[in-house]
């Protein structure tokens, strides 16, 4: 069960945050940035503003309605969160179908062409 939380929803800061600390990471042959919530953006930076910074990719997990609903969050992500080559959006109906939407989304993920000059 879900404990009392501050209602605010800070996807740009969020996103400034976890791009600095990945900027920090110079032979990371690969930047993804992973933000997950169930509301849109009420504090702090757009998250439009593309503060993750550059060569960075945001992905985004969304969280719907007690009664299933995640798709206006989840237009809401694909038009103001995800950012950068191959970026997207996983759904999940609700809490209690997080995880299975967390590993949906860590698939995904890694299913990249990795490519050696070996």
């Amino acid at each position: 069960r879900r404990g009392a939380m501050d209602v605010s929803t800070a996807i740009g800061a969020a996103k400034s945050y976890g791009g600095a600390l990945l900027a920090r990471k110079s032979r990371c042959w690969r930047r993804v940035l992973d933000l997950s919530g169930d509301g849109p953006s009420n504090t702090g930076p757009r998250p439009q503003d593309r503060s993750a910074g550059a060569g960075v990719t945001v992905n985004g997990l969304v969280i719907g309605t007690p009664n299933g609903l995640a798709g206006p969050l989840a237009d809401y992500y694909r038009a103001y969160v995800i950012a950068g080559p191959g970026s997207f959006v996983e759904e999940a109906r609700d809490f209690h179908d997080y995880e299975a939407a967390m590993v949906r989304k860590l698939l995904r993920e890694l299913q990249v062409i990795v490519l050696s000059a070996r």
